[in-house]
């Protein structure tokens, strides 16, 4: 696993595209963008904000150096709160000048269910004060079943 490392335009551009693919798929975020319009620009344009954001901070970790299986994730110490709220913002407004206001309120609405469902505060209440915050991992298609997830969560698991 590669870290620390800086990655050129080409790498940030084909990590989004295995996190925007991986996640479309995901039950949680398909609920999300449930009848939006433009839901596959604005799930690229979020990723590449994420991994844009990873790359530049250093918790961007490609398996082997390919981009076709990563992990964003970090020591919880070296978290930086107000940063995330900055990147948070940034997401938020990719998502004004993709969207129009009817798909916003649509995808408020579907992301109304999902936080009456999910606690995403859990790790809270069973991490201690130090953990290892995994916040992203993808896999591409063709990857999958090769033991690239295994190779890239294992160390943060040690960690």
């Amino acid at each position: 696993m590669t870290s620390q490392q800086r990655y050129n335009t080409d790498t940030i551009k084909a990590v989004a595209r295995v996190m925007a693919n991986s996640f479309k798929e995901d039950p949680l975020i398909s609920m999300v963008f449930t009848d939006v319009t433009n839901a596959d620009k604005l799930l690229y344009k979020h990723s590449y904000l994420r991994a844009k954001d990873a790359a530049g901070n250093g918790s961007l970790k490609l398996l082997d150096g390919n981009p076709r299986a990563i992990l964003i994730g970090m020591d919880s110490k070296v978290e930086r709160k107000l940063h995330d709220l900055f990147l948070s913002m940034q997401i938020i407004i990719s998502t004004f000048g993709i969207l129009g206001y009817k798909d916003i309120k649509t995808m408020l609405a579907n992301n109304k269910k999902t936080v009456d469902v999910l606690n995403l505060n859990w790790y809270k209440e069973y991490a201690g004060e130090r953990y290892y915050h995994v916040k992203v991992i993808a896999i591409d298609k063709e990857l999958r079943g090769t033991g690239a997830f295994r190779k890239l969560i294992t160390p943060a698991i040690e960690y």
